[in-house]
């Protein structure tokens, strides 16, 4: 009951102080250290095999319509896979999303295009997608900024013209 009281108090915007929720027996997330990436640690964004995350909602690019997320003047829109698009367009955001490939991103003039492929090691400049250390194949998996509209997404290696978080 002190549980359900204390998450009551909590979703209603009454700030409950740290020892209060150690009393209720919850873990003091009040005062927890949040690890923004920028001193070079890394760590795993939750993975969710065969959904890309498009804004408010997943596409699938694997499901019986194969979809992919467009990005375009900061709208997110799960689109067929065939359908054109005039911006940054996402059709995978981690290994999981590419069965017996690798998910990598490229430049197409300023817009990202993510694709699987068998590897991401071209004469273009190409890199490898992730959402763990454990999929790169050389570096550590981190959070980049890499254009406008574009939230950040996770490589490898630093691409080209985008920004560590």
């Amino acid at each position: 009951m002190k549980r359900l009281a204390l998450l009551l108090l909590v979703a209603c915007g009454h700030d409950a102080t740290p020892k209060a929720a150690v009393e209720a027996g919850l873990p003091d997330v009040v005062n927890a250290p949040v690890d923004a990436g920028s001193d070079g640690a890394t760590y795993s964004a939750p993975a969710n095999p065969g959904f890309i995350a498009c804004g408010p909602t997943d596409c699938s690019p694997n499901g019986i319509i194969a979809q992919t997320c467009c990005i375009a003047s900061n709208v997110y829109t799960c689109q067929q896979a065939s359908a054109a698009c005039s911006g940054h367009r996402i059709a995978c955001d981690e290994t999981a999303d590419c069965p017996s490939a690798q998910c990598c991103a490229e430049r197409d003039g300023d817009n990202l295009v993510t694709s699987c492929r068998a590897n991401c090691i071209t004469n273009t400049p190409r890199w490898q997608v992730c959402k763990s250390d454990g999929e790169c194949e050389s570096g550590t998996c981190r959070s980049y900024t890499c254009g406008s509209g574009l939230p950040p997404l996770r490589f490898c290696q630093a691409p080209d013209g985008c920004a560590a978080q």
